[in-house]
C-alpha cells in the first residue's frame, strides 16, 4: 500500500535572516549583518506503506458429470402359467336304460255258423231195420288257445357317481431366488489440488524527513556598549541550528511471496492421481424360476339311477278249448238187407274262433 503524505511545510519566519552571511559562519557565534527572509517551498513526498506482492487464486480441477449406465439385475427369465381352458357342456346322462315294453295285443275273434254231422250218413235195410243208439259227443265250440300275460320288468334304484370334471394338473410358478451383493465401481479419478499459501508480511518501518535540518539567524540582545537610542539598534544575530523534522511511516514488506503447493487427494498413487470409487447394490440370480405341477382331484357327483334287474317278459296261459255236449245217434248195427242210404243230419251251431 502507498500512502502519500503532504507535508505543508510553508512557514514564514517573522525573523529576518542574512541575505549574505559569511561563508563559513559558526553556529555558536554572533555575527552582525543585513538579514533577509527564508525562502520555502513545499514537495509531495510519496512514501511507500506496503510492499507490492502478488496474490495467487487456485483453480481447481474441473469435472464433468456422465452417465454410467451399471447393472443392477441379472438378466433372468419369467415363466408365466398359461392356465388350463375348460368349457362346459350339458351330458346327458342315462337314469334310466331303454327297455321293451310288452303291450298286450287282444285276441281277434269272430263267430261262424257250422255245420256239425250230427248224424252220419248211413244205409238201412228196407226190411230190417237198423239199430241205434244215442251218445253224447263233446263238440268244440271254441278251441283252446293260449294268451300271453306281461311280466313287468323289475327296476331298482341306485346311486352312481359320475365325474362331472376329470382329473388334471396345473403349473405353478416357484418364483425365482435372488440375492443382492455390493459392487464396487470406478466413479470417476481425481487429481492433486493445488493449494495457496497466501503472500506473509513482515512489519517496518521508514522515517521521512518532512523538513530538512537548516540554520536561522535569531536577533539577539543590544550590545552593552550601543549607545544607540534605538531599542532595535546595536542587536547581535545568532546563527542557530534547526533540527530536521521527520514523520515515521509504519510499513509492511513481503516476507515470503504468494505461492502454490500440490495436495495429492486421499490414497493417491505415484502419480497423485486418486481414482474414486463407489458402490451399488446389485441384485443376483440364485436360482431361476421354475414350474411345479400340482394335480387337481376330479370332481365327482351323486346321481340317481334307476337300473334294469329284469327285463320284462310274457308267459304262455292256455285258454281251455269250450266244448258242449251234444246228443248224437251212434249205429249199433247195420241192416242185412237192402240198404237204404240214410243222408246224414246236420245242424247249424254257432262257433267262436
Amino acid at each position: 500500500m502507498k500512502k502519500s503524505l503532504l507535508f505543508g511545510l510553508t512557514i514564514l519566519f517573522g525573523a529576518m535572516s542574512f541575505a549574505q552571511g559569511p561563508a563559513n559562519a559558526v553556529a555558536g557565534k554572533c555575527y552582525v549583518s543585513c538579514t533577509t527572509p527564508d525562502v520555502w517551498k513545499t514537495e509531495t513526498v510519496t512514501v511507500q506503506t506496503d510492499a507490492a506482492y502478488k496474490v495467487l487464486k487456485a483453480f481447481g480441477p474441473q469435472y464433468g458429470t456422465e452417465k454410467m449406465t451399471l447393472e443392477t439385475q441379472e438378466p433372468s427369465t419369467r415363466l408365466e402359467v398359461v392356465p388350463a381352458k375348460y368349457t362346459t357342456k350339458n351330458v346327458t346322462v342315462v337314469t334310466k336304460p331303454v327297455t321293451k315294453k310288452l303291450a298286450i295285443v287282444p285276441s281277434k275273434k269272430k263267430t261262424v255258423k257250422e255245420t256239425v254231422v250230427i248224424q252220419k250218413a248211413t244205409t238201412r235195410l228196407e226190411l230190417v231195420p237198423a239199430e241205434y243208439k244215442t251218445e253224447y259227443i263233446d263238440v268244440v265250440i271254441q278251441p283252446a288257445y293260449t294268451k300271453l300275460k306281461i311280466v313287468p320288468a323289475e327296476y331298482k334304484t341306485v346311486k352312481e357317481t359320475m365325474v362331472t370334471k376329470k382329473a388334471s394338473t396345473r403349473l405353478e410358478v416357484v418364483p425365482a431366488v435372488w440375492k443382492t451383493k455390493t459392487v464396487t465401481y470406478n466413479k470417476g479419478l481425481k487429481v492433486a489440488s493445488l493449494k495457496v499459501v497466501p503472500t506473509t508480511f513482515s512489519n517496518g518501518s521508514q522515517t521521512i524527513v518532512t523538513k530538512s535540518a537548516t540554520t536561522k539567524w535569531i536577533l539577539g540582545d543590544k550590545t552593552p556598549d550601543c549607545e544607540d537610542a534605538d531599542p532595535n539598534a546595536c542587536r547581535v544575530w545568532c546563527l542557530t541550528n534547526v533540527p530536521e523534522e521527520t514523520v515515521t511511516i509504519n510499513t509492511r514488506k513481503v516476507a515470503t511471496p504468494a505461492h502454490s503447493v500440490s495436495v495429492p487427494c486421499k490414497g493417491a498413487d505415484a502419480s497423485g492421481n486418486c481414482v474414486e470409487t463407489a458402490t451399488y447394490v446389485k441384485r443376483v440370480l440364485v436360482k431361476p424360476a421354475t414350474t411345479k405341477e400340482i394335480t387337481i382331484p376330479e370332481v365327482t357327483t351323486q346321481v340317481t339311477k334307476t337300473v334294469l334287474v329284469k327285463p320284462a317278459t310274457t308267459t304262455t296261459i292256455t285258454v281251455p278249448a269250450v266244448t258242449k255236449k251234444i246228443k248224437t245217434t251212434v249205429l249199433v248195427k247195420a241192416p242185412s238187407t237192402k240198404t237204404i242210404t240214410i243222408p246224414a243230419k246236420t245242424t247249424q251251431i254257432t262257433k267262436t274262433i
